[in-house]
C-alpha cells in the first residue's frame, strides 16, 4: 500500500501515533510507529490485532517496515482512524447520564467478550483506551498490554484500574479485565479514575504507583460507587468488582444482565458536542486535508512531550495514558534493593550521573512529564 505520513496525533512512552492517508484514495488511517530494533512489543500488538475482526474493536489495517530520515528501520502498525477522541475525554467534558453509560458499557462489553472468546486478555481497559468513531460507536483500542490468557504471569496496566490480584503481582487473567471494565463504568459515572472518587482507600493523591498498588492489593472493599446510580447498575457493578476474581462474572454472563442486555450496536449514543471547525493539516507530500478536532473546552487536557528521564513516567502518574508494566525482573530488583524506596533511589543516582544529556534522540525516546492541551494529540492513544 502506498501511503503518506501526516502529523503526530498521539505519543506513548515508546511509540508515536501519526495520522496518515493512502494514495490515491486519500483515505485516512492511524499509524503507530517506533524504531524496528525496539519494536518487539509493537509487532506483538500487530500480530494480535491482525487476528481480530469485530465492530467494537479498532481494526487492524496492516503493517510494514520503512526507513526513517536517519536510514534506520521503523516498524509501522496501520489501524483504523477514530476521529472523535477517547471516552476519557468525553467524560471529562460533561457528565454522563445512566442511559448513556449503559449504552457505552454494553458496546465495550461486546468487544471485550469477543477478545475473551479468542482467549485474549486486554490488560488495560480504561477510558483512554476506548476510542470513539464519527457515529458515536465506542471501540476498544490500544492492545499494547494484550496477551493470551495462558500468559497470565505477565502483568501490565494502569495502577488505578488494576484488579487487586494484579496489584499484588499474582496473576492477570480475563477476570482482571472484568474488574477494569467495572472501573471504566465508575470513570464514566464520575469523570474520575476509580479510587479517586469518594474515600475508598483514604485518598491516593501524592502516592507513587507502587504505593497505590500496595493499597489496592490490600483493599477490603472495591472502589466507591456513586449513590445516584440505579439499583440495577449497582448490582451490575457488584458482579464486576468482586475482590475474589473467581466470584466475578465473566463477559458472557454480564451480557445477560438486565443493565446491558438490550444494548445493540444500533443504539449507541450520538455525539455530545457540535461539529468543530475543520483545520488544515499538511502531509509530507505537500498535500493538505481538512479535519475536525474536538474543541478545546470539551477535550480536557491532552499530552505534550518532554525529555525521558531514568525515573520513568509510570512512577509519576497513577492513571496516565502510559501503562505500567510489572514484570518479574522489576519485582526481583525491587526486592533485592529493599523495596520501592531503594529502587527509586538507585534510579535517582543514575539520573544524576556524570555526562552531558543527549538531546538529539529520536522522538520515540521522549515521554510526557508535563501536560499542555494540543488539539491534535488527543485523537488517538
Amino acid at each position: 500500500m502506498e501511503w503518506v505520513k501526516g502529523p503526530a496525533i498521539g505519543r506513548g512512552s515508546s511509540a508515536t501515533i501519526y495520522l496518515a492517508k493512502s494514495k490515491p484514495s486519500n483515505a485516512l488511517f492511524a499509524v503507530k510507529s517506533m524504531g524496528a530494533a525496539r519494536s518487539a512489543g509493537l509487532q506483538r500488538e500487530s500480530a494480535i490485532l491482525s487476528s481480530i475482526r469485530h465492530p467494537c474493536i479498532v481494526a487492524h489495517l496492516g503493517s510494514c517496515t520503512t526507513l526513517g530520515g536517519n536510514d534506520e528501520p521503523t516498524f509501522n502498525l496501520f489501524m483504523e482512524y477514530m476521529a472523535h477522541g477517547t471516552l476519557a475525554h468525553l467524560v471529562r467534558a460533561r457528565a454522563m447520564t445512566e442511559p448513556v453509560i449503559r449504552r457505552y458499557a454494553g458496546t465495550v462489553l461486546k468487544g471485550l467478550h469477543h477478545l475473551h472468546t479468542l482467549g485474549l486478555v486486554h490488560g488495560d481497559i480504561k477510558g483512554e483506551n476506548i476510542l470513539l468513531g464519527p457515529n458515536g460507536l465506542a471501540k476498544i483500542g490500544d492492545l499494547g498490554c494484550a496477551k493470551w490468557a495462558r500468559d497470565g504471569h505477565e502483568m501490565a496496566g494502569t495502577p488505578l484500574f488494576m484488579a487487586p490480584e494484579v496489584a499484588r503481582g499474582e496473576r492477570q487473567g480475563q477476570e482482571s479485565d472484568i474488574w477494569s471494565f467495572g472501573c471504566l463504568i465508575i470513570e464514566m459515572a464520575t469523570g474520575l479514575a476509580p479510587w479517586l472518587y469518594g474515600s475508598s482507600l483514604g485518598g491516593l493523591d501524592g502516592l507513587s504507583p507502587f504505593e497505590a498498588m500496595a493499597r489496592i492489593g490490600r483493599a477490603k472493599n472495591g472502589p466507591c460507587v456513586p449513590d445516584w446510580l440505579s439499583t440495577q447498575a449497582k448490582d451490575f457493578l457488584s458482579k464486576c468488582l468482586c475482590l475474589n476474581p473467581e466470584e466475578r462474572w465473566n463477559a458472557e454472563q454480564l451480557q445477560g444482565h438486565g443493565f446491558v442486555r438490550d444494548v445493540s450496536l444500533s443504539s449507541v449514543p450520538p455525539s455530545f458536542h457540535a461539529p468543530p471547525s475543520p483545520v488544515s493539516l499538511d502531509f509530507e507530500d505537500g498535500v493538505s486535508t481538512s479535519l475536525s478536532p474536538p474543541p478545546k473546552e470539551e477535550c480536557g487536557v491532552s499530552l505534550s512531550n518532554s525529555p525521558k528521564s531514568v525515573l520513568a513516567l509510570e512512577l509519576w502518574s497513577l492513571s496516565s495514558s502510559s501503562s505500567f508494566s510489572l514484570s518479574s525482573s522489576v519485582k526481583e530488583r525491587d526486592s533485592e534493593r529493599g523495596g520501592c524506596e531503594a529502587f527509586a533511589s538507585e534510579r535517582l543516582r543514575k539520573l544524576a550521573a556524570k555526562g552531558k544529556p543527549n538531546w538529539e534522540r529520536d522522538e520515540e525516546e521522549w515521554i510526557t512529564v508535563k501536560s499542555q492541551w494540543n488539539p491534535l494529540s488527543q485523537w488517538i492513544r
